[in-house]
């Protein structure tokens, strides 16, 4: 949509290497403020060095099993925005609870999770959702909806996972192999006009199309934190 703009950074699974981090933010020069970097661990120089730069640092702490009830790992989460201040936004459970009541619950749980980082004081804001590629079908978003209106006013986010394949244009714009009556229209079709949408890939665009700026809440911050092939 035309309130996001794109910023494409890394997803670092480890921070033992920072040089490489480091050096992939200073070879984007002015264009790495704003920039984000997704990292899942800590590293107090590491998180300063990009700082100075202006990058977005985006935290996930990995959780197995995922259970609404567990109440420990906000208190987790919390614990490490004041051990990394430099933090901007965390992330909470991952792909996960996408469907009917459970939606509906992790709606609630998402909500509880803001209200403890708004009363806490740390400055750092969540990333809400994290779901999965083509998730939410059109039908469920509804189910999320309280999170996302708790979210806006209060400058937390959505975060999405889209991936395709074999190539990222797979089932996007005119590429649409499902087609009723045979192959796509276009199987290289560059999807670079900013009003084609996705069933993998850009599909946050038909979110935010049908769901989230009817509702008001267009400007919500988006973050893509898992994306690929």
């Amino acid at each position: 949509t035309g309130a996001i703009a794109v910023r494409t950074g890394l997803h670092c699974n480890t921070v033992r290497d920072p040089g490489k981090i480091i050096s992939y933010y200073e070879r984007l020069g002015a264009a790495a403020r704003g920039t984000p970097c997704k990292v899942l661990e800590g590293n107090g120089p590491l998180f300063d060095r990009l700082k100075s730069m202006g990058v977005v640092l985006v935290f996930r702490n990995y959780r197995n099993p995922q259970d609404l009830g567990d109440r420990s790992f906000v208190a987790e989460l919390l614990k490490i925005a004041r051990e990394y201040p430099q933090i901007d936004y965390f992330e909470g459970f991952n792909e996960d609870f996408q469907f009917g009541n459970d939606l509906a619950r992790y709606a609630e749980y998402e909500i509880g999770r803001m209200k403890a980082f708004d009363d806490s004081g740390v400055g750092a804001k969540c990333i809400i959702g994290c779901f999965s590629v083509s998730q939410l079908q059109d039908n469920e978003w509804h189910l999320f909806r309280p999170a996302l209106e708790y979210a806006h006013p209060r400058r937390h986010a959505l975060g999405l996972h889209e991936y395709s394949g074999p190539y990222m244009q797979w089932m996007t714009g005119e590429n649409q192999w499902n087609h009723p009556h045979g192959p796509p229209k276009r199987i290289d079709d560059p999807c670079l006009d900013p009003t084609i949408e996705g069933w993998c890939d850009l599909k946050y665009r038909r979110a935010y199309r049908l769901h989230l700026e009817p509702w008001g809440l267009g400007d919500l911050p988006l973050f893509i934190t898992e994306n690929g092939v």
